[in-house]
């Protein structure tokens, strides 16, 4: 736990060397990644709605076993950010 607390420390201190530009980028790029979960979170959650209200059935929709079987069929692609 202690060391990986000071890589924490390092990278944070590193990243502060630049004037906080480089902070500020990696909070930026924190936020994008947890919109992004959120994002999958919410379509999970409209999935399994939709099937209940079509078909009446409940279900455990798999949006990370989805997005990949989309991937693999070229129907979808990650952008630089995920």
């Amino acid at each position: 736990m202690a060391t990986y607390q000071n890589l924490v420390t390092q990278s944070m201190y590193d990243k502060q060397l630049d004037s906080g530009k480089g902070t500020l980028l990696h909070l930026c790029d924190d936020v994008i990644q947890q919109e992004g979960k959120a994002t999958l979170e919410d379509l999970d959650l409209r999935c399994e709605e939709l099937i209940k209200e079509e078909f009446g059935e409940r279900c455990n929709f798999d949006v990370d076993d989805a997005v990949q079987k989309l991937e693999k069929l070229g129907i979808v692609a990650r952008d630089p950010i995920g």
